[in-house]
């Protein structure tokens, strides 16, 4: 085994990033908003809800219709509807596109080249390795991935979220807070180079785990998600996507380690009625 190096992402400068990214949110063809965080804090997990009106338009559910804008291919339903939304390729296995709908400035993608690979699988080598390429570049990034509906994701076109790393995750949080879903976590130790293989195999190891706790047979789809950071691998499984019968209170990776998006104030509402810690147990596996 081989450690992983540093690859080369092929991206533009990061001026040149946002001058790019700024262009399409001009043209309609990325949707952004800056936001103020609202931060609750509960058993030592902090909770920071953002609410802009960019979620309105995002799709909440794998079987929303697609729009009729052309497609990253005949498989895809993610919208390609601007050549500039494409930054460059990895590995010959991914792209790499600017998402449409941000919080962050800029947000993007990892979309398998393979238009009919699906959000229902599991990561491969393929898809840590072009994850590793990105966070191992330029400014901390943190990568998520949302595995299946029950597990937050709303498009079937495999794809990997990444963004600049946040604050306050709680894996990164001294004494660790209470955390009120199960989950499984390894640290990567900083003196040994990590190479694929490794990553992998704990990658491989906890999606076992999370198949058994879930009870879920071999063949069918193990809903989980995960967070990836340079320092550490989060992986977490899921029961459901949203909370049932209350509009927006539903989660993703980024949700279940306390980045709530929402639309309106009604939605923070309604997770701060339900409380915060409640959601995430139901969505996840108590603890």
């Amino acid at each position: 085994m081989s450690p992983m190096i540093s690859e080369s992402t092929g991206l533009p400068s990061e001026r040149k990033l946002l001058s790019r990214f700024d262009e399409l949110l001009a043209t309609g063809h990325v949707l952004y908003e800056p936001t103020q965080a609202i931060t609750h804090i509960e058993n030592g997990f902090t909770f920071k809800f953002h609410i802009s009106p960019v979620f309105a338009f995002k799709p909440n559910r794998v079987d929303d219709p697609p729009t009729p804008a052309p497609k990253f291919g005949p498989g895809s339903d993610i919208d390609n509807a601007h050549p500039s939304l494409v930054l460059t390729t990895l590995h010959g296995t991914h792209f790499v596109v600017f998402n449409k709908f941000c919080i962050i400035r800029p947000q993007f993608l990892l979309l398998t080249e393979d238009s009919y690979r699906r959000q229902t699988d599991p990561l491969d080598a393929d898809d840590l390795r072009a994850a590793w390429t990105m966070l191992t570049n330029d400014k901390p990034q943190m990568m998520i991935y949302n595995g299946g509906p029950k597990a937050g994701c709303s498009r079937v076109h495999k794809h990997l979220q990444i963004w600049a790393r946040q604050p306050s995750l709680f894996p990164d949080v001294e004494p660790t807070p209470t955390i009120p879903f199960k989950y499984f976590l390894h640290r990567f130790d900083a003196t040994i180079p990590l190479d694929l293989e490794q990553l992998v195999e704990i990658y491989n190891r906890f999606v076992k785990k999370c198949r058994e706790l879930l009870g879920v047979v071999d063949g069918e789809t193990v809903p989980h998600n995960v967070v990836l950071v340079k320092e550490w691998l989060l992986v977490i499984p899921r029961r459901k996507g949203a909370v049932a019968g209350v509009s927006g209170v539903s989660a993703n990776a980024a949700g279940m380690v306390g980045m709530e998006w929402v639309a309106r104030q009604e939605q923070v509402d309604a997770w701060m009625e339900i409380g915060p810690g409640n959601v995430l147990a139901d969505l996840g596996v108590p603890a």
